[in-house]
C-alpha cells in the first residue's frame, strides 16, 4: 500500500494537547503508519514527528537526521520511554512543524537512554547525545501533549505562540 502524507497540526491548535496511547502491538497496521509518517516527515521537510502532530493518538514517532556530521536513517520508535536523563544540559534553538516559521532556545539534557520498540516490533535500547537526544526528546513532548513552546517562559511562548499563527495566516494568503 503507498504511502500517504498526512495534515500536520499547528499551534493553536487542540490536537497537540492529547496525550498518545501505548500501542498493544507493533503489526501492519502500525508498520503502515509508520511509513505514512515518515512520508509525511519528509514531504514538510522536519526532522522528526510524533504520530500525534496528524491526529493519530498513538505512541509512536518517526525520527531521520541528516546532518551536523551524521546520519541515522530512518528511526521509527513506538511506546518509547527515556530510562535516563544526563545532568549535564544545553541550550539549543529548536524548531518544530506544529509550530512554523518561529524557533525558540530551549534548555534540555545533552544525553538520553530511550527504550522503544522498532518497526519489526523489536524491543530496543539506544543511547543518544547531542542532535539526537534533543531530537528524541522533542518528539516525545508531543506524544506528551507538550511543544517545546512549554519549555520556555510564558512572555516568550506567548510571543513565538502568536507569531507562528501570523506566520501560518500569511502562508495561507499566498
Amino acid at each position: 500500500m503507498a504511502s500517504k502524507v498526512y495534515k500536520v497540526y499547528t499551534v493553536p491548535h487542540a490536537q497537540l494537547r492529547k496525550v498518545a496511547s501505548p500501542i498493544e502491538i507493533v503489526d501492519d497496521e502500525i508498520r503502515q503508519i509508520f511509513d505514512d509518517l515518515l512520508t509525511t516527515m519528509v514531504a514538510y521537510e522536519g526532522a522528526g514527528l510524533a504520530a500525534t502532530q496528524v491526529g493519530i493518538n498513538k505512541r509512536m514517532l518517526v525520527m531521520e537526521i541528516n546532518r551536523e556530521g551524521f546520519d541515522t536513517g530512518p528511526l521509527y520508535m513506538a511506546n518509547p520511554t527515556i530510562t535516563h536523563y544526563s545532568e549535564e544540559t544545553s541550550v539549543m534553538a529548536e524548531g518544530c512543524l506544529s509550530v512554523p516559521g518561529v524557533q525558540g532556545d530551549v534548555t534540555r539534557p545533552d544525553a538520553v537512554v530511550v527504550e522503544y520498540i522498532d518497526y519489526h516490533g523489536t524491543p530496543q535500547r539506544m543511547e543518544a547525545d547531542g542532535l539526537l537526544a534533543r531530537c528524541i526528546q522533542h518528539e516525545m513532548d508531543h506524544l506528551d501533549g507538550k511543544t517545546y513552546l512549554d519549555h520556555l517562559s510564558p512572555l516568550k511562548r506567548r510571543m513565538l505562540k502568536e507569531r507562528s499563527i501570523k506566520y501560518q495566516r500569511r502562508q495561507e494568503e499566498e
